[in-house]
């Protein structure tokens, strides 16, 4: 099963469906959809907002059922084990997160929960120290390298994302279903319906 996010005009979300589910003859592979509810769509790990604005709004999102247990910092597992759970939770809340505020809750959150599973105060400031080295040396690595940075949209490097490429489907499609491609350069979306198709 994959997921996939795409952004089309309101009221085409059956035309696409139907078109990409009609492109297998075999009816092995099925597409179904979600659409946003009070401007709010859950996608991987993601909660993707739409502010009163238009703007997009990304934080972590936990089903409801999710426990927050993670690795015992008790357990018999490898110190660098420990502290790689930290440090991948901290990281995707600092490269995912869009506001400032959600990103600290997060950090938070995360920090309640570790200490939770017996991850004691030193091993926070181990890997925060960890993560500002890593961002430090990339942001010069990106300074001295003649490539162009990732696309970037208010710190958020959309690396989880799978986008249906515009390019990919028929005229006739991009026509009839007024599909809307990302656009990098914008983040509005007031005209249009967010919807995960999985």
């Amino acid at each position: 099963m994959e997921d996939i996010l795409e952004v089309v005009k309101k009221g085409s979300v059956e035309k696409v469906t139907d078109f990409l589910n009609g492109l297998d003859d075999s009816n092995k592979i099925k597409f179904t959809y979600e659409v946003e509810q009070d401007g709010q769509l859950p996608f991987l790990d993601l909660l993707l907002n739409r502010t009163e604005n238009g703007d997009l709004k990304l934080q972590i999102y936990r089903k409801q059922t999710h426990t927050d247990q993670y690795l015992n910092f008790s357990s018999h597992h490898p110190t660098e084990h420990k502290l790689s759970v930290m440090r991948t939770l901290l990281e995707r809340s600092h490269c995912l997160v869009t506001d400032n505020e959600d990103r600290n809750q997060e950090d938070s959150h995360v920090e309640a929960a570790l200490r939770a599973c017996g991850y004691p105060k030193w091993t926070f400031n181990k890997v925060r120290r960890q993560i500002e080295s890593k961002r430090d040396k990339k942001t010069r690595q990106q300074c001295d390298s003649s490539k162009p940075p990732m696309v970037v949209i208010k710190d958020v490097t959309f690396k989880y994302f799978c986008v249906i490429d515009s390019r990919m489907l028929s005229n006739r499609l991009l026509i009839d279903s007024q599909i809307l491609g990302l656009h990098y350069g914008s983040k509005k979306m007031t005209s249009t319906n967010m919807i995960a198709i999985a």
